[in-house]
């Protein structure tokens, strides 16, 4: 699915397209609210390490100050670009991998100094089926493993997909298991295992090795770094499908609001911060299974609306399977037929049978634990179908997902596009020799040369972009994709006066564009649509509005803008105007 269908919604995408709006609406409900319950949970374990590296004991006041701090600050985070940055990614797994393997080296030295704690021979390994209470915790290993799909959305980035995928996988996921079999195996070296805590068993097992030490510090607090850059690596990807989602009428358009110069969805984020806040607020209830249980209440409901989130990718694989056969694909899928379904149904069953295991009570001692969890659960999954509902209400039409017609036609559509392309990629190459930027734009082969935009397309930075050199006047720039310039590149008279052309580093900060709206006739439209303007700081240069009919008026606005990022954004705010029905660039 990421190799073939390359979108900004990654699951999202695939199950709107292959299900349509209505399951488009409930996975991409599930997968955010599993985030703010995820940051809950964490937030609920920075209080009891805190107090074992400082020696302190925290009140429950004191522990909601710090809990709030934790979800404030991932938070701020979110709002920055570092919740998306490389050194936040990298740096979080290189702490994560040295906690992990200095665990597993300690418990072996410890072992060897003070013998084994537990039965360490291989079948000690294997999963103990007839164990009812362990089965809960097979959700949590498939959790650890979820995310490796985004990879498959990566396909831009490599040479060759087909080889780079699969190694990624492959390599990944035996890193992954080896890392964590070598923690687990220290742990359980210098740690009976009717001893472990379920919640603190690492840090515990450390405190045990070398106790109260310099080392115990410094692993609780690298601990709780990596806590901080999990929580900031997910919220940007988490907050772009709420605020995609919130685009197409699928979420609240608070999603979709407040997007900021750097375009981070600050809205989403904010949503996040006020739910985990109130979450975790289930800590003053008087009722001992739920204030002293609420870190696996929260994160085991975390984990169930994550495995939900991947269930309604299988039949939509299978919708996409039959209404798009056409599409070029890397991988192909080994089953067709009657076994294609057994196959698909294999991993639905799977994860239906781990939430299963999460969530039901196999055994009286676990009635007082997972009950809390089993009503947590069915009110967020009544809200989410209210959010559905209500939230569709935004958008015009329900889109029924990809038909065969619709499929053909989006087929069509990329063949245009990749036409266009190959037209300016055949453009005849010219001496770089002396290459300049005037009005942050690089013609090849013209030095200081007068350069103009062209109206009938109005070029802005972010949009792929040619030029024809004029008789008169230097040289006119075009989007690659506009209609005259593609036009005119298959006249042999025209052709070899195209040349190639790109936006320099040091663009204008602002270049006019046309936005033309359809809206509702009413009074104080326009007070509204200015006011919205205003508001993200847009410069007005022209406007003009009529009447048409059906009681509808259509706005046309010359604004100042930056490049098709913040295009993007403007249409987006002026969207959410009451009674705007279209925002389109002219």
């Amino acid at each position: 699915l990421g190799t073939t269908y390359d979108g900004e919604g990654g699951i999202y995408d695939w199950v709107r397209d292959g299900l349509g709006d209505k399951w488009g609406a409930r996975i991409s409900y599930y997968y955010w609210v599993n985030y703010p319950l995820w940051i809950a949970s964490l937030a609920t374990m920075f209080p009891d390490i805190l107090g074992m590296v400082f020696g302190v004991e925290f009140n429950l006041i004191a522990k909601m100050g710090i809990d709030l701090a934790f979800v404030w600050i991932v938070y701020l985070m979110g709002r920055s670009k570092a919740a998306d940055s490389e050194w936040v990614l990298n740096g979080g797994a290189i702490i994560k991998v040295a906690v992990a393997v200095i665990v597993g080296a300690l418990g072996i030295w410890y072992a060897m100094e003070n013998g084994f704690a537990n039965d360490m021979s291989a079948a000690t390994f294997l999963p103990e089926l007839t164990n009812t209470n362990a089965l809960g915790y097979l959700s949590i290993i498939i959790f650890n493993f979820m995310g490796f799909e985004v990879i498959c959305t990566m396909t831009d980035d490599m040479a060759d997909p087909a080889r780079d995928i699969p190694k990624a996988i492959i390599v990944g996921g035996l890193s992954i298991a080896v890392i964590y079999l070598f923690a687990g195996f220290g742990i359980g070296a210098a740690v009976p295992a009717d001893s472990i805590d379920p919640d603190y068993g690492m840090i515990y097992a450390v405190q045990t090795m070398v106790g109260d030490s310099m080392i115990f510090k410094v692993i609780c607090i690298a601990f709780l770094i990596t806590l901080f850059a999990n929580m900031a690596a997910w919220s940007f990807g988490v907050n772009s499908v709420a605020r995609y989602a919130a685009e197409h009428g699928n979420m609240p358009k608070v999603f979709a609001s407040m997007i900021s110069d750097d375009d981070m969805p600050n809205g989403a984020n904010l949503v996040n911060a006020i739910v985990a806040s109130l979450v975790l607020c289930l800590q003053l209830v008087p009722i001992d299974a739920i204030s002293n249980g609420v870190f696996w209440m929260l994160f085991g409901t975390s984990v169930v609306f994550l495995l939900l989130t991947y269930i309604p990718m299988f039949p939509a694989f299978l919708n996409l399977r039959k209404n798009d056969p056409n599409r070029e694909r890397i991988f192909t899928f080994p089953f067709k037929g009657a076994m294609m379904k057994v196959m698909l149904a294999i991993p639905c069953i799977e994860l239906i049978l781990a939430i299963v295991a999460t969530l039901v009570p196999f055994s009286v001692d676990e009635i007082g634990d997972k009950v809390p969890m089993i009503v947590i659960f069915i009110v967020l999954v009544l809200i989410g179908e209210i959010v559905r509902v209500v939230s569709a209400k935004g958008r015009e039409t329900e889109y029924k997902g990809l038909t065969p017609e619709l499929a053909a036609q989006r087929l069509a559509e990329e063949a245009a596009e990749a036409e266009e392309n190959k037209s300016v990629e055949d453009l005849p190459k010219v001496d770089l020799s002396r290459v300049h930027a005037t009005d942050g734009v690089v013609v090849e082969g013209f030095d200081n040369t007068p350069i103009k935009f062209a109206k009938c397309c109005s070029p802005l930075p972010g949009d792929p972009i040619v030029g024809f050199i004029t008789r008169g006047f230097g040289v006119s720039i075009h989007k690659q994709t506009c209609a005259n310039a593609v036009a005119s590149m298959k006249d042999p008279s025209n052709a070899p006066r195209w040349v190639k052309a790109y936006w320099a580093d040091s663009v204008k900060d602002s270049y006019k564009a046309g936005l033309e709206i359809i809206a509702l006739n009413r009074n104080e439209l326009l007070q509204d649509v200015l006011s919205a303007l205003a508001d993200i700081r847009v410069p007005i240069y022209a406007m003009n509005a009529r009447q048409v009919e059906n009681n509808c008026a259509v706005v046309s606005l010359t604004i100042g803008i930056n490049n098709t990022e913040h295009l993007n954004r403007v249409v987006a705010r002026l969207s959410k105007v009451r009674d705007v029905l279209k925002v389109t660039r002219s």
